[in-house]
């Protein structure tokens, strides 16, 4: 399992590299003196928290609510001031919740939009929910956009702690707060918003089960982190990346004797509330389909992933073939498993590119459609917020991420540890070259690059920093 481990920190550091220079490739201007300018406020930063020795209790609660605050701060000025309404999936997925706030589940029949994609039917519910408790105005949503993406910050702090101690706690939570996709996402009705803050809980737990010192811990500690994580994915479907992620990770770094039972925990926990929620929705009449059951099987997004046309992107050809199949799954699977031996058997040269692609498209520039969901395609009619500083700062702020992952996995002591995070950024990535993407699909995962990212500057275990 050493050997394995040591192969994947050698994947993840060339990726962590290839990233790098792709992003700095394909940096446009101002973006390079943002680029800049965030190494020397940083390396300010961490030359005052080293100078301070070692940090008592109370400053340490003191520094990380002024984080979390400014945090917050930001996403409620960006709700405040930048001007959003829903378009396109996000505007079906308000519409339904408003119905859901009026009492009306009609959204979520049989062969509906929803039944065809079932996994943005739990964000409408929680949406039409708070909508019927707080109001219908779309300020509720984007309230709790924010209330959600502060108390990540703090489950931020708490994984930089467990990791790093107190100060890798303050550097981690500061990176996440000041992280530019994620402020920039906070008028927009995206379900990341939501989901990010139980996928990042969920994380936190598994690295307390891995550090846990009595196998039973660890093994509890596994159950509530798939429990959570379930949750998490409710909101954006990437369990399959995720529990990939977790398994594996598990299986490699985990110590003996608590392998098998933590996998297990962690796939168990997750499964049986997944399909509780889904039972619980259908039987009580919310849906007339079960989420683990949609319309349209997942085997579409594999042949949208292959079109070398869209560069793996939407194709309204290749999402066509449901309405030619006239929703009969077998005939579906038929037309896709055709469709895709024809494509790699008669141009087999454009596979390796059409990876390239994909990881560009992924992660270059690092926005991760934020800037075009909040500010070019924002629903507002007229004149509309110029995108080309936000875009900069996006591009300079995760170059900058990159480089530190690169040098933080090297440099960091404890290598089954960032094994086991960048599983998860490995497992997404691995999974969206075979399937269909948009930029804004890295995004459920970018934020574990911080914490990696931090390793730079703490290099060795927490029981060991002073």
């Amino acid at each position: 399992m050493t050997v394995l481990r040591k192969i994947f920190n050698i994947i993840f550091i060339a990726f962590c590299a290839t990233l790098a220079g792709i992003n700095l490739f394909f940096m446009k201007k101002p973006a390079p003196l943002l680029f800049l300018a965030f190494y020397i406020v940083l390396a300010a930063c961490l030359f005052i928290i080293n100078r301070t020795g070692e940090i008592n209790d109370k400053t340490y609660r003191i520094v990380i609510g002024i984080t979390v605050f400014v945090g917050c701060a930001l996403r409620l000025a960006e709700v405040l001031l930048v001007p959003c309404e829903p378009v396109s999936d996000y505007a079906v997925m308000i519409g339904a919740a408003k119905g859901v706030a009026n009492g009306d589940f009609s959204a979520f029949s049989q062969g509906s939009y929803f039944h065809r994609f079932p996994h943005i039917t739990f964000y409408s519910i929680t949406a039409g929910a708070l909508m019927g408790v707080f109001g219908q105005s779309i300020t509720v949503i984007k309230v709790f956009n924010v209330i959600f993406k502060t108390a990540a910050i703090f489950v931020m702090a708490l994984i930089g702690k467990e990791i790093f101690g107190k100060k890798g706690s303050i550097l981690c939570a500061g990176l996440l707060a000041l992280f530019p996709a994620d402020i920039f996402y906070s008028n927009v009705c995206t379900t990341e918003n939501f989901a990010i803050f139980f996928l990042s809980l969920s994380v936190y737990y598994i690295v307390k089960a891995y550090k846990a010192e009595k196998r039973k811990k660890s093994f509890v500690y596994c159950v509530i982190s798939g429990l959570i994580l379930c949750l998490g994915t409710l909101y954006r479907n990437v369990a399959p990346f995720y529990l990939a992620g977790y398994i594996v990770g598990i299986l490699i770094v985990f110590a003996k004797g608590r392998k098998i039972i933590s996998a297990l925990a962690v796939l168990g926990a997750f499964i049986i509330l997944n399909n509780a929620v889904s039972y619980l929705l259908y039987f009580s009449g919310a849906t007339q389909y079960r989420l683990t059951d949609g319309a349209e099987p997942y085997t579409v997004y594999l042949l949208v992933g292959s079109n070398f046309e869209t560069h793996g992107m939407y194709s309204a050809e290749d999402h066509g073939v449901y309405e030619e199949a006239k929703g009969d799954k077998e005939k579906i699977n038929l037309i896709v498993r055709e469709r895709i031996t024809k494509r790699l058997t008669e141009s087999p040269e454009k596979i390796l590119p059409l990876l390239f692609d994909k990881t560009r498209i992924l992660w270059s520039g690092s926005s991760f459609d934020s800037v075009y969901w909040g500010y070019i395609n924002n629903g507002i009619e007229g004149e509309k917020p110029a995108p080309n500083m936000p875009l900069a700062l996006c591009s300079a702020f995760f170059t900058a991420v990159f480089i530190l992952a690169f040098v933080g996995v090297i440099k960091n002591e404890n290598k089954e540890l960032f094994c086991l995070i960048a599983l998860v950024i490995m497992a997404l990535w691995g999974g969206l070259c075979l399937m269909e993407i948009q930029p804004r699909y890295a995004f459920s995962t970018a934020y574990l690059f911080l914490p990696i990212a931090a390793g730079a500057f703490f290099p060795k275990h927490k029981e060991t920093l002073k």
